[in-house]
């Protein structure tokens, strides 16, 4: 029941928000922007770079199950990223998404403990580099506004950011010092069992730095990317900024968009685009389609995942010997 209330929330936030962003454009300017054909060939293009994203995820989650100790084969782990991806951009949000992955990993012989740090390690070394980048743009967007409350949004967000990292980087020291104040049956229950895994995985980060750089450098390759794809449609679809403060718009419209309180981002995406860009003396109407384009191009690369679903793979004999010897 829970479940479907939180499903609910983030459908009508999304549903609420895009009705409200369309509400105030000229909806005869967003069609001729949708009919013109270079708008389809850079979502294209975005698209690419999205599977591209899809790959490279991928290789990093092969790099992460090798640290855990659980050797993954290419193929298991293209099917296992963009199984994730799909229902990620189609059904729930990201944390659904998440649990599809789990699932599967666990289905393929890595045990559940493993399963969920690795997930949890993922997201925490796709979360670094963003947040590193966010702090990062916050100070050129301060200096394109004089708007009081613009500029507050932007230290708010920038505080939120410092504040998310200061968490993950002490999360480990404290963790250290609760499991010697801490009752040990409170650690049975999800959320403490949650935030221990959370600090493991930085503990672990801090331990091995040499591939958490590697890691943390992949992360940030995919994020490049995304910047890509928006700065692709942006541009064709008559964005005259260049296309340097259009990725410094996108770094906190990447950031926002994670927030759990919609569908896949949709709406928060929207909203955070049309904000951002209106910084840049953007229209609403270009805003609002290229985070409507990127948005398509998330689900058009998403899609090889759906493929993954359907027809589900036999366990590989990889998998079975892992399962054997659990």
């Amino acid at each position: 029941m829970k479940g479907v209330l939180r499903l609910g929330f983030r459908i009508a936030i999304s549903f609420l928000v895009l009705a409200l962003l369309f509400s105030r454009v000229d909806a005869g300017n967003l069609a001729e922007l949708f009919a013109s054909s270079g708008i389809w060939l850079a979502i294209l293009v975005s698209t690419m770079a999205q599977i591209l994203q899809g790959l490279l995820g991928a290789l990093r989650q092969i790099e992460i199950l090798s640290l855990l100790g659980y050797p993954l084969s290419l193929f298991e782990s293209v099917r296992v990223w963009f199984s994730g991806l799909v229902v990620s951009q189609i059904a729930f949000s990201f944390i659904g998404g998440d649990v599809v992955r789990a699932v599967q990993l666990i289905q393929g012989g890595v045990s559940r403990r493993t399963a969920a740090r690795a997930i949890i390690l993922d997201r925490v070394i796709g979360l670094a580099p963003l947040l590193i980048l966010v702090v990062a743009a916050l100070p050129v967007l301060f200096c394109l506004t004089d708007d009081e409350s613009s500029r507050r949004g932007i230290w708010v967000l920038g505080a939120v950011c410092v504040l998310a990292a200061v968490v993950l980087i002490l999360s480990a020291p404290m963790l250290q010092l609760l499991e010697k104040i801490v009752p040990s049956k409170v650690t049975k229950y999800p959320i403490v069992a949650i935030g221990t895994d959370l600090a493991g995985v930085v503990r672990f980060l801090l331990a091995a730095p040499k591939q958490s750089m590697l890691l943390v450098g992949m992360g940030a390759v995919m994020h490049a990317l995304n910047i890509l794809g928006i700065i692709i449609i942006a541009r064709y679809v008559g964005a005259q900024a260049s296309p340097w403060l259009i990725s410094m718009v996108a770094i906190p419209v990447m950031f926002v968009s994670m927030l759990p309180i919609s569908v896949a981002g949709w709406g928060v995406r929207e909203a955070a685009m049309v904000t951002g860009f209106s910084l840049l003396h953007v229209p609403p109407e270009i805003a609002l389609t290229t985070s409507i384009g990127f948005g398509l191009s998330r689900i058009a690369a998403s899609l090889p995942g759906l493929l993954f679903i359907i027809k589900q793979a036999p366990p590989s004999a990889e998998a079975s010997k892992r399962r054997a010897n659990k």
